[in-house]
């Protein structure tokens, strides 16, 4: 077990070792001044757009989201992103739709994770008046108080002391993670999508 443990932190000191983290994104990533550059490859035109859509409500194939994802999260959410796109028979309009799409999709990403934010600051923010206003109880009982009061001294004790708990774990946690994913869907929102020469692959 010993022998495990050492072996775990030699690979955890190489791998985040910064030379190392360095050499990994010049490899996945082409870095210039400041920008990652993507590639992405299809084969057909039916790689690109999800066979279940159609007309207005036409999506790109989820492997095409799940792959930006996985890439961008690697990176910091101030790196512009360029994804060079390769897909064989995209005419003008083919190239300005994909390009809406793709906005369309972070977009909407976007406004779910605001909307998620917006409903965790507004829990949080009552759950602190909740144990703001609880300890206020709790301390005029303490001092005014009399023997009958001593069961809802216990109450409010309980009340604001969970509330307030509650309170600074999800302004912690929940907030700070949700403010987090705002940054990593924005960044892709404002990818930049650069269409290559059209060329089959094989």
């Amino acid at each position: 077990m010993n022998e495990f443990k050492r072996r775990m932190h030699e690979k955890i000191k190489i791998y985040s070792n910064k030379l190392y983290l360095d050499k990994f994104f010049e490899d996945e990533f082409e870095m210039e001044n400041g920008e990652a550059h993507l590639y992405l490859y299809l084969n057909d035109k039916s790689d690109l757009i999800d066979y279940r859509t159609m007309g207005k409500q036409l999506s790109l194939n989820n492997d095409i989201y799940e792959y930006i994802d996985d890439k961008t999260s690697m990176l910091d959410n101030d790196v512009k992103i360029i994804l060079h796109l390769r897909c064989p028979e995209l005419d003008n309009y083919d190239k300005e739709n994909v390009k809406h799409i793709f906005k369309e999709h972070f977009a909407i990403e976007l406004y779910k994770i605001q909307k998620s934010y917006s409903r965790c600051r507004n829990k949080t923010i009552g759950l602190a008046v909740i144990g703001f206003i609880s300890f206020i109880i709790y301390i005029l009982l303490c001092l005014y108080g009399n023997n009958l009061s001593i069961m809802f001294t216990e109450i409010f004790a309980f009340l604001f002391s969970f509330s307030l708990w509650e309170a600074i774990d999800s302004l912690i946690y929940n907030l700070s993670d949700t403010r987090y994913e705002v940054g990593n869907v924005t960044q892709n929102l404002l990818i930049e999508i650069d269409f290559m020469e059209d060329e089959k692959i094989v």
